[in-house]
């Protein structure tokens, strides 16, 4: 009863920090949605507010590259700041790149996201998160003796998993997603017709 209490609390505390993060964003979207503003002051709001999300999620992934400097101390309450907050912070970063990318203003983004092969592989993208795991652990399963992870080899091992992942995603696409999204619109234009 009291950890179902406790898991209660914490998802509250958390909607209510997802909340109150993004309320004043909201209300000046909103705001300024509702007075005409002119172009130049959307932009003025929009291109910081994205660049800074950027920032946000590229921030963490350089930061975690210190601990992995030769010779470089180790500092244990340092270590535990960014275990605690790197989530955080990369979430407040893809929340601020959609708030900038909602208001509409930044074209150039929605050109490259709307060029064919971004369409594609967001088709693929489920897909390839499911089944990236397999193979990270299918690789980890078969290191039997310990090796140096050089920077060439950890790229070429993200690479290799990236293009088994995307094939086995292009598999499943086409013989699974596919096919049911064809029955479900069958499905459904049937149920209209009917319903007429």
């Amino acid at each position: 009863m009291l950890i179902e209490r406790r898991a209660l609390n914490l998802k509250m505390k958390i909607l209510g920090c997802i909340f109150f993060m993004s309320l004043p964003l909201e209300i000046f979207h909103l705001k300024d949605a509702s007075a005409n503003v002119s172009q130049s002051r959307h932009d003025m709001v929009t291109i910081p507010l994205f660049l800074g999300g950027c920032l946000l999620l590229i921030g963490p992934l350089f930061y975690a590259a210190l601990f992995y400097v030769p010779g470089r101390p180790y500092y244990p309450l340092e270590a535990a700041i960014y275990a605690g907050t790197h989530r955080m912070v990369w979430g407040c970063g893809i929340a601020t790149i959609i708030i900038a990318l909602s208001t509409g203003n930044l074209s150039w983004v929605n050109f490259i996201l709307s060029n064919k092969l971004f369409i594609a592989l967001g088709k693929l993208t489920y897909s390839a998160y499911l089944v990236h795991l397999p193979f990270d652990l299918i690789a980890v399963g078969m290191i039997r003796q310990s090796f140096y992870l050089s920077t060439f080899n950890m790229i070429s091992i993200s690479i290799a998993d990236m293009v088994y992942a995307h094939a086995a995603a292009i598999l499943l696409y086409l013989m699974i997603e596919c096919p049911f999204r064809d029955m479900a619109a069958l499905v459904f234009s049937k149920r209209k017709l009917a319903n007429k």
